[in-house]
């Protein structure tokens, strides 16, 4: 049986701000062979390994030394099952007068589907391998990787020193070669020789390295953003901003931690549904700042200004409608505990991220860098509360669907032909429980009916309905035999 093969087109891309490989080559995996398949519709991406881009920003806040390194060509350092290659072809010629030959690609190919997950596992199984030599090191490589980028540090010069020379030797191990270091402290560096280390950029008196798309200063120990001046801001948007409030000295600061933005759904929605997702943007923000942060804070409070999101919040979800329960939900499980809080408008910095601003503007706002001025102050200087009324919500209240069932009965009291008394009717009924209830060895009268039999009767003929069609006739004809076997199974209800 001849062997299949798969051919995987290719091209170059320049990127002349590469401090490495500006002639990079790209893989097109998506292409569609013969049969109108791709090699990416049959491969499987796999799970992701690592945490997102923004817990490992924010962790890197944290320290006090920082240091920046990549893997040199980590996909080219992990090989691919020698079955498999046959996969991964391409057609090549070094010059125009040579044929076409065909090459197979014996490592992870960039622009496939499953690469990323191919080259993290290999990463971590390497760390997971030499855990017991470098502790230190593996503990780092399962925590502070983004694909190949390497972002760490710690808070004193000497750990992160240890910290450098063990992810390099455990990496070494398993053919990964550590490159392109940068730090906020020179000593860190020390013998790391200048072709390791990254790039420095200066522009305009300000020097910066490039790691995760960022621009970060090592000597400032400040990350820098590039964007477009458009005349750009979107007023469809919200946003969520944390803040960190700290006492020292007797003094109070607040400053801002993080934030969040999301462009409005395209869909048209209200403001107010607008507001509930912006306060589940902040619920998840806060939780994953909480599961970073070194130190757990005493006091957490989340705030509003939209009085209708805090009423939807504050209500049991399951009275309101689909798209706001299923957001109110996860609101609960991201804040269990947490308070939420009325802030006023003009308060809210929030705010500023509908609205949109540009980077100068946000450079001299105070209440986007520092909060509002009550954050500073104590708890009885704060916003009043303002009590959610449920009336403003109604819009989103879940409606209950109620059907009405009409059930036509047989009156069976009027088919009875030899009962033409009511007082009649009632003693017989009253004597078929009284009998049910001797078969039961339930009743012990004796005698005449007593007014307490009467009114059961009564019950059971008006309120029930149970007694069977034919037992009152079979009664009134003198069929005894009959009725007693009839009687035995006259339901519970009668009684």
């Amino acid at each position: 049986m001849t062997a299949s093969f798969n051919y995987i087109p290719h091209h170059c891309v320049t990127k002349a701000d590469s401090s490495t490989t500006k002639l990079r080559v790209v893989f097109d995996g998506s292409c569609q062979t013969s049969n109108g398949l791709s090699l990416n519709n049959i491969l499987r991406v796999g799970p992701t390994l690592q945490e997102d881009i923004y817990s490992i920003l924010t962790r890197f806040r944290f320290h006090k030394y920082a240091m920046v390194a990549d893997i040199a060509k980590m996909y080219r350092q992990v090989l691919v099952n020698d079955e498999d290659c046959r996969w991964q072809c391409i057609l090549w010629r070094f010059s125009p007068q040579e044929p076409l030959q065909t090459y197979k690609l014996n490592t992870v190919t960039y622009g496939t589907s499953c690469p990323p997950y191919l080259a993290v596992k290999s990463l971590q199984a390497a760390a997971e391998a030499e855990a017991p030599n470098f502790p230190l090191g593996s503990h780092v490589t399962m925590r502070d990787f983004y694909v190949d980028n390497l972002i760490t540090g710690s808070d004193t010069i000497e750990n992160t020193i240890e910290i450098k020379r063990q992810v390099t030797e455990l990496l070494k191990k398993s053919g990964f070669v550590l490159r392109k270091f940068g730090a906020n402290n020179e000593e860190i560096l020390d013998d790391i020789s200048p072709p390791d280390r990254e790039e420095i950029i200066t522009v305009d008196d300000f020097q910066y390295i490039k790691t995760l798309g960022l621009k970060w200063s090592p000597t400032e120990d400040v990350f820098t953003y590039t964007y477009n001046n458009m005349n750009d801001a979107s007023t469809k948007a919200y946003g969520a901003c944390i803040y960190a409030v700290t006492h020292e000295s007797g003094e109070v600061f607040s400053s801002l931690l993080c934030s969040k933005s999301r462009v409005a759904p395209l869909k048209p929605t209200t403001l107010s549904r607008l507001e509930l997702c912006a306060a589940l943007l902040a619920a998840q923000l806060l939780n994953s700042v909480l599961s970073l942060l070194p130190v757990a804070p005493k006091n957490i409070v989340c705030w509003s200004d939209s009085t209708i999101a805090l009423c939807w919040i504050a209500g049991e979800p399951t009275r309101w409608t689909t798209f706001v329960s299923n957001r109110v939900i996860k609101i609960h499980q991201y804040c269990p505990s947490i308070k939420w809080r009325h802030v006023p408008s003009q308060l809210n910095p929030a705010d500023i991220v509908s609205r949109g601003a540009t980077a100068s503007q946000l450079i001299e706002n105070d209440l986007w860098l520092h909060g509002p001025p009550f954050l500073r102050e104590d708890i009885e200087c704060w916003p009043d509360e303002i009590t959610p009324h449920p009336e403003e919500s109604v819009c989103e209240i879940r409606k209950t669907k109620v059907a009405l069932v009409a059930i036509v009965n047989d009156d069976w009291i009027s088919c009875h032909k030899y009962i033409n008394n009511y007082e009649k009717m009632l003693k017989i009924i009253a004597y078929i429980i009284r009998y049910v209830g001797k078969l039961r060895k339930a009743d012990t009268n004796h005698g005449a009916l007593n007014v307490t039999e009467i009114n059961n009767a009564f019950l059971a003929a008006f309120i029930t309905r149970s007694i069977p069609k034919g037992i009152l006739d079979d009664y009134a004809a003198g069929d005894a035999d009959e009725m007693n076997m009839k009687l035995i199974d006259i339901t519970l209800s009668l009684t």
